[in-house]
């Protein structure tokens, strides 16, 4: 039995344990945190949030993704750039988050408004608005988007951020469009007078070629990667030029890239007497991308054990039909 002190005790100890319990439990506001994160990032302070990317992730997936997206509007519309580019990032995490067609029809058309933007923050971020189309398919453009994207590419220069989306949104009106822009790679490469201008690989003309490819054209097809196959650095293919083949999204290009992969072919040693990056590690991340029932997810590290390479070089090889993400 309990004498009145150690009853006293007891209840003093439980009360704690159910206040312990109590504060374990206080739910994470996740509004709150976001907005003291965009706060810090406003004021270029240290960014010291009590809340992971994990947790913001989970309650993220819990939350109403129209009430997230109403919540990132006026950060995605902000005028500083740091801002603008952390709301994106959520935005697009929303809409992987809550795969539905209307979620991600409206993602898109907030990134596709920005694009098209002429204003200074938004022509800043234009490389990253056509990095996040980039990751979803043709299905997530409304008639709106792609309206938008055949009318703002009857500009005298379009810009090749815009080209590459219109291989995503398969806005195949446009193959005449971006047959006006093609050139004569070869020609250019072995131009002297062109020494100093950007590499074919980064012209407007490739940016259209592989679009046209994307929607389907065989020739070009075949010319992208006659092209690719022309560049003998290592390091250019593994870290341009496989990732402009991925996109091509063609049963073609899935061929070309299992060749590479099967190969033991590495990058140029960064370090004396260490070896270089296998190739492999920077086409694990590509196949991911682009095969929706490649074995091994997509990191960002690239930190890939030689199991999981190993696992999918042995998958690859066995591929006889691919499942490619459009």
């Amino acid at each position: 039995m309990f004498n009145r002190k150690s009853l006293l005790l007891f209840i003093a100890r439980c009360a704690l344990g159910i206040v312990a319990v109590s504060w374990a439990q206080e739910p994470v506001d996740l509004y709150s945190n976001l907005r003291h994160l965009f706060h810090q990032i406003e004021n270029k302070e240290v960014i010291s949030v009590t809340i992971t990317n994990t947790q913001i992730d989970s309650l993220m997936k819990q939350a109403d993704p129209e009430q997230l997206l109403i919540f990132f509007e006026p950060y995605i519309n902000n005028t500083n750039v740091a801002i603008r580019s952390q709301a994106l990032a959520f935005g697009l995490k929303v809409a992987e988050l809550h795969p539905s067609r209307r979620v991600r029809e409206r993602v898109v058309d907030n990134l596709i408004s920005g694009l098209l933007s002429e204003t200074i923050t938004a022509r800043s971020l234009r490389w990253k608005y056509s990095k996040f189309l980039l990751r979803f398919t043709a299905n997530d453009f409304s008639d709106i988007s792609k309206t938008a994207i055949i009318e703002a590419l009857q500009a005298d220069n379009p810009s090749k951020e815009l080209v590459s989306v219109c291989r995503v949104a398969q806005a195949t009106q446009t193959l005449p469009r971006l047959a006006e822009f093609l050139f004569d790679e070869v020609a250019y490469s072995n131009d002297p007078n062109k020494r100093h201008f950007p590499k074919w690989y980064f012209t407007l003309g490739w940016r259209a070629r592989l679009a046209r490819a994307r929607m389907g054209v065989q020739e070009d097809i075949e010319k992208c990667l006659t092209m690719v196959d022309t560049v003998t650095d290592v390091h250019t293919k593994a870290t341009i030029l496989f990732h402009d083949v991925a996109y091509i999204r063609r049963p073609e290009a899935m061929e070309y890239l299992r060749q590479h992969f099967l190969s033991d072919a590495r990058l140029s040693p960064t370090n004396p007497g260490v070896l270089g990056e296998p190739v492999s590690n920077y086409l694990m991340s590509v196949l991911a991308d682009c095969l929706s029932n490649f074995p091994v997810k997509r990191k960002e590290a690239r930190n890939y054990t030689k199991e999981e390479v190993d696992l999918c070089r042995k998958w690859i090889s066995e591929q006889i039909k691919w499942d490619i993400i459009r």
